[in-house]
């Protein structure tokens, strides 16, 4: 069921509907995290040794490999292969390149779009990326007005276009990351990418 609907982002209140993407430039799921997984998540972030989790496997073999690596965290690995399943179908892609970070730093400070056919982002803590609709990209991509300026809220799950899979009709999505270090956020950040 959507919620709202630009010309080319889409906001639904499914994690199934994340599968529009064939007809976006994004879609974003828009939702609030439970209480159990909430708890996971401020747990994992208070851990000061805990820095960034990779993996990469196929959606049907992630959840054992989640389980093995977060052993106390159920509800966050659930959450992440609820994720991953839904990615992968929604993208057709084999193998999933996945990565959970703590983030204190501002990753990438100018908007941008990304060299790969889709990736999945979600903040479980902190601030959400930010990211401009493909319809109002403006020409100075060093001066963007505040007003442009969108954001996903914490919780939500995004997945877009990069340049491998844009098309005229449906562009990569500008995007970057929020200044967390600024505003003295500690983000807890899932990232999906495709794998062939």
């Amino acid at each position: 069921m959507l919620t709202l609907q630009t010309e080319t982002v889409l906001y639904v209140q499914q994690l199934s509907a994340l599968k529009d993407i064939a007809e976006a430039s994004a879609v974003i799921y828009l939702r609030e995290l439970s209480p159990a997984l909430t708890q996971e998540i401020d747990s994992l972030l208070a851990n000061t040794a805990f820095t960034t989790l990779k993996l990469r496997a196929k959606a049907s073999q992630m959840y054992t490999l989640l389980q093995e690596a977060l052993p106390t965290l159920p509800h966050l690995a659930q959450d992440i292969q609820a994720n991953v399943a839904l990615f992968a179908e929604a993208t057709g892609c084999r193998q999933v390149d996945m990565q959970l970070s703590a983030v204190a730093e501002d990753m990438c400070r100018k908007f941008h779009t990304d060299r790969i056919d889709f990736r999945l982002l979600c903040s479980y803590a902190g601030i959400g990326t930010q990211f401009i609709l493909p319809e109002k990209r403006p020409d100075d991509l060093e001066n963007i007005p505040e007003t442009l300026i969108e954001q996903v809220g914490i919780g939500n799950v995004m997945i877009f276009r990069g340049a491998l899979s844009a098309s005229e009709a449906l562009p990569a999505l500008l995007h970057k990351s929020p200044p967390a270090k600024k505003l003295n956020l500690k983000r807890l950040l899932l990232r999906l990418d495709t794998t062939y």
